[in-house]
């Protein structure tokens, strides 16, 4: 974290500071697995540390924002063109509070339009810009643009099987949404709202598996460079049950990168340290079999509910009684090696999971009050 403070946050590195070169190895590992080598590299750079790491991920880090940044000035350009109200998310918004905009890195453009608009934003988009189609999901549709750059167009932000009282409270964005610079088209969420939808994108991915040190960083320079008011975000993530998991992450955040201390939240970090950036399966199904069992994860793998199932194949919300019809496409893949030695690999992990050290996990999941909403992992795990 010493090589992220400084490069982030200009502090500089103890004068002490010497890592062994297989300790270098290790943390540009580490790093990779987060997605942060970009700014390990920066660190060792600009501070001309004696190590040669290379600057790889540096230079493609920002030749991916050079692109990025070129493709969403062309969705920017094509909705308002068409008139389509539109508001960026995520990456595209989080960049600003870094030092440099390349240094927050992502893997797409994400952009919400009204559902009544996405429609007319795809063929906009796909007419106008040249972009294509690619796959359809619940909340939203990917579009590749002509260099490659995906682009996911929401429609709306989260599913309410996940989050319902968030789902609730974040369908109403578009009554609180305020125009860019007076701009009819172009517009941004209240800092509440985006409080909420990445305290609820880090629930998601930290209940799937964990969620990288990048959103603790993210959170961390959104609550020092956003100004924002910290009474009326907590109030609003409180009102959807998920204050307890965003008290804790602020503080595992306020740890790392702050003046915090890390005392109480080492199974935490031990957590978020093993999953990578959006978390591993290993992580996912044993937060899943804390919860179930070994017998009921498999029995929920195979045969995942109908809440679940309908957001999957969304012609179960019209024909339910399909439902058994999924779940025997489901076991049929079983005929494949590869998902038997899948299955059985998930299975094993009840066994090993103590001596990865996460013998607190259940509990862990129960205070951050995450022990209810936990569901079984998609097959797609990120």
């Amino acid at each position: 974290m010493l090589l992220l403070r400084n490069v982030v946050f200009a502090e500089p590195l103890p004068e002490d500071f010497a890592p062994d070169e297989e300790l270098w190895q290790e943390i540009h590992a580490l790093a990779k697995r987060h997605h942060l080598s970009h700014l390990v590299e920066a660190a060792v750079k600009r501070s001309r540390l004696p190590i040669n790491l290379g600057t790889a991920h540096m230079d493609q880090a920002i030749v991916r924002y050079v692109r990025r940044d070129y493709v969403s000035n062309q969705i920017r350009t094509t909705l308002k063109t068409a008139g389509i109200p539109f508001i960026f998310l995520k990456g595209a918004v989080l960049q600003t509070y870094y030092p440099e905009a390349w240094m927050r890195t992502s893997s797409d453009i994400d952009v919400l339009v009204r559902s009544s608009d996405i429609d007319a934003a795809v063929h906009a988009l796909c007419e106008a810009a040249g972009f294509r189609r690619g796959e359809v999901a619940a909340h939203d549709i990917q579009l590749i643009s002509q260099s490659n750059v995906s682009l996911e167009l929401h429609h709306r932000l989260i599913m309410p099987e996940a989050f319902p009282r968030a789902a609730e409270v974040l369908d109403s964005l578009w009554t609180v949404a305020t125009p860019i610079d007076g701009e009819s088209c172009e517009y941004r969420m209240p800092e509440t709202y985006f409080y909420l939808y990445h305290i609820a994108h880090m629930m998601k991915h930290f209940r799937n598996g964990g969620c990288g040190i990048r959103f603790f960083l993210d959170l961390k320079l959104m609550r020092q460079q956003g100004g924002f008011d910290d009474k009326a975000c907590k109030a609003l993530v409180e009102q959807c049950g998920m204050l307890p998991f965003a008290e804790a992450v602020e503080k595992l955040a306020e740890a790392w990168f702050g003046a915090g201390d890390i005392a109480g939240l080492e199974t935490m970090e031990n957590y978020v340290l093993s999953g990578g950036i959006y978390g591993t399966i290993h992580n996912s199904v044993a937060v899943q079999q804390e919860k179930d069992g070994r017998s009921g994860y498999l029995l929920h793998r195979f045969f995942p509910p109908y809440d679940r199932m309908k957001y999957e194949h969304p012609i179960l919300q019209k024909h339910r009684w399909l439902l058994p019809y999924f779940w025997g496409r489901r076991l049929l893949r079983l005929c494949s090696a590869s998902v038997r030695r899948r299955v059985l690999r998930e299975y094993r992990v009840g066994r090993e999971k103590k001596k990865e050290g996460f013998d607190d996990l259940s509990s862990m999941m129960k205070q951050l009050g995450m022990d209810e909403s936990m569901t079984t992992p998609t097959d797609n795990h990120e």
